[in-house]
């Protein structure tokens, strides 16, 4: 009904429509459903559960098991116990579609190319977690014409979806997270438009990045393995800025790269190289402060390199407007990028840093950061930077004139910036 009702508005282009993979079965009277959304921990008494919780925490396997069975449950082929469920259930929704989408169901694209051969298909949201995996599944379908990305911009809502799981507790707090959280965290790009380490990784799998790229856990991560619904992403950072009390301890660094291994380099000292498996090279060096380079090389040369250098002390706040000149119009805005840096222009990689704005001849339309954690107020004037980095928007007057922004932190020189609007 939906497709012909959208084709008597407009008939010149394709319907389509994004089929999730979580599609609910048919219910017989009586009987279960055949495609189960079992909670990991479900079932039982109280009692029960506690037993089970606690010898849950002390099985070092525990946490692959669990999330094993929710991405199995939510996340899998659609076949259960032998029947495809999610074929019979989806059958006469696709056939009314000129192209069909497919929702995290990527392992579906080969037999699908068999089971329906004149089935066009593509991937109607995908994950991040498994974006080599759905890349390569594209490719080799002639079927599947192509992949929207979940999601392209972090966004307010499905708070903490995105999230990096360490434990089972963090598992138990569903799919959404507890507050403070507030946006998905999801994006490749942050709430402030700054990239996020898997733009950095898609951008090299598509072929449109021919370089490399350095990220680095937190030292405290070292050793741990992240968990995550699937749009979850590794929980690593641009860095090489970390407290003297880590000097000597192990870091787990990763580079991103289309070559066959990468060397890492620290302080001028190469320290072996890695082997690159699905675009990725991973490492774990000792921390010290200076200089850590990783080298991508292929068929025997070196074809690029990326380095992260220590921050110095915070010395100023560098505002970045893009652009210098808006309309007089009331409602015309210009977003400007705040960063923490050191006397070298280095961002310093701090959550702690508050800052001030205060704007005249126009209005503060919001004061934020990337960060998807927190409880701070995009309307008050003041917000402590993340990972070094803000942004402030400014909304234009209703007149000709200068809009003036001052920024400010403790113990650092004020910084301003005058926008005209015209």
């Amino acid at each position: 009904m939906q497709a012909d009702y959208v084709r008597t508005l407009d008939p010149s282009r394709p319907v389509t429509s994004a089929i999730c993979s979580m599609i609910q079965s048919k219910r017989e009277k009586g009987k279960p459903s055949r495609m189960s959304f079992v909670r990991p921990d479900s079932g039982g008494s109280g009692g029960d559960m506690a037993s089970r919780m606690k010898q849950m925490m002390q099985d070092p396997n525990a946490m692959d098991m669990v999330m094993e069975r929710i991405v199995t449950n939510n996340m899998g082929d659609g076949v259960i116990n032998g029947e495809d469920v999610w074929a019979e259930l989806s059958e006469a929704s696709a056939k009314e579609l000129d192209i069909v989408g497919y929702n995290y169901f990527y392992k579906r694209y080969e037999q699908d190319r068999a089971k329906y051969p004149e089935r066009i298909i593509y991937g109607g949201e995908t994950h991040a977690s498994n974006t080599y995996e759905t890349h390569q599944a594209m490719m080799a379908n002639p079927n599947v014409i192509g992949d929207f990305i979940w999601t392209a911009y972090d966004n307010l809502g499905e708070a903490g979806a995105g999230r990096v799981m360490l434990g089972i507790q963090d598992v138990m707090s569903g799919m959404l997270g507890p507050w403070p959280w507030i946006s998905c965290y999801q994006g490749d790009l942050d709430l402030d438009g700054n990239r996020r380490p898997q733009s950095y990784y898609r951008k090299i799998m598509w072929g449109k990045d021919d370089g490399i790229h350095l990220f680095v856990k937190h030292p405290d991560l070292t050793g741990k393995k992240f968990y995550g619904l699937g749009w979850h992403w590794d929980d690593v950072c641009q860095s090489w800025t970390w407290d003297a009390k880590y000097i000597g301890k192990d870091i787990d660094v990763e580079a991103y790269a289309d070559c066959d291994e990468v060397e890492f380099i620290l302080n001028g000292k190469s320290l072996g190289k890695a082997p690159v498996d699905k675009l990725k090279a991973r490492f774990t060096l000792p921390y010290q402060p200076g200089t850590v380079k990783a080298v991508a090389w292929k068929n025997g040369s070196a074809t690029a390199e990326n380095s992260l250098v220590t921050a110095g002390k915070p010395a100023s706040i560098e505002l970045a407007p893009d652009r210098k000149e808006i309309s007089a119009d009331g409602r015309d805005l210009c977003f400007v990028k705040v960063r923490l840096i050191d006397a070298n222009g280095v961002t310093i990689p701090t959550n702690e840093v508050e800052l001030s704005a205060v704007v005249a001849g126009g209005s503060l339309a919001g004061f934020g950061s990337g960060n998807p954690c927190t409880d701070e107020d995009y309307g008050t004037g003041k917000r402590r930077v993340w990972n070094g980095l803000a942004l402030v928007c400014l909304r234009a007057a209703d007149s000709e004139g200068d809009i003036k922004l001052k920024v400010s932190a403790a113990g650092l020189p004020d910084s301003r910036l005058i926008i005209t609007c015209k």
